[in-house]
Parts: C-alpha cells; sequence; structure tokens
C-alpha cells in the first residue's frame, strides 16, 4: 500500500511542469513517510507491550500452578497428620475407657472382697463363741 502511494506521488511529481507543485508533492512525501514511521513505531510498541503482558501472564499463570501443587502437597501432608492425631487421640481414649472400667471393676472387687473378710470374720467369731 505505501509503495503504491508512493510510486503514484512519484509519477504525479514527475509529470507535473511547475517546480512549486513538485516540491509539494515532496513535501507531501516526506510527511506521509515520517506520519507511516511514526505509525509503525506505535504499532511496534503496541506489539512489544503485548508480548511483554503475555510473557507476564504466562510467568504468573506458572508460578501460580507452582503454588497450587505446593499448596495440594501442603494440605496433603496436614491432612495426614490430623489423621494420624485424630487415630492417636481416639486409640487413647479408648485406652481411657478400658483403664477406668478396669479400676471400676476392680473397686468392685475390693469392696466384694472386703465384705467377704467380714463375713467370714463374723463367721469365724460366731464359731469362737459357739
Amino acid at each position: 500500500m505505501r509503495s503504491v502511494v508512493l510510486l503514484f506521488l512519484l509519477a504525479t511529481a514527475a509529470l507535473s511542469a511547475k517546480t512549486g507543485v513538485q516540491d509539494q508533492i515532496l513535501a507531501l512525501l516526506q510527511t506521509g513517510t515520517k506520519a507511516h514511521d511514526a505509525i509503525d513505531s506505535v504499532f511496534e510498541l503496541l506489539n512489544d507491550l503485548v508480548e511483554s503482558n503475555e510473557e507476564a501472564q504466562f510467568a504468573a499463570d506458572e508460578k501460580n500452578r507452582t503454588d497450587e501443587e505446593i499448596g495440594q502437597a501442603t494440605i496433603s501432608k496436614f491432612t495426614q497428620v490430623k489423621s494420624l492425631n485424630q487415630k492417636l487421640s481416639n486409640d487413647a481414649l479408648s485406652n481411657r475407657q478400658h483403664f477406668e472400667q478396669e479400676l471400676r471393676d476392680t473397686k468392685t472387687y475390693l469392696a466384694w472382697n472386703e465384705a467377704r473378710q467380714e463375713e467370714i470374720q463374723r463367721k469365724s467369731d460366731s464359731l469362737l463363741e459357739n
């Protein structure tokens, strides 16, 4: 497109007989070229910004993926610790209940044994009196 416009303007300049018109056409060509160069620079800058943004987005996505993996691993480890602590707590509670039941049984047996000894002593005293 640019080269077609340039050829057209050059052809017009060559056909023009007047020096003033040629100077105006050349000035117009230079202005158009400078404007086109400025537009190209702006597009190049915008493309650089887009590439920079895409690179930053890729880096952020990669960091996010890595952070998620680390987070999932940490959650998994804490879940294992929680499960182990829960099992230990349940085992300790069961063990305590078992010992409390044995303590009650032992106290009951001691009370029965003391009552039995008192009964034996009473019978022994009764036999000695007779």
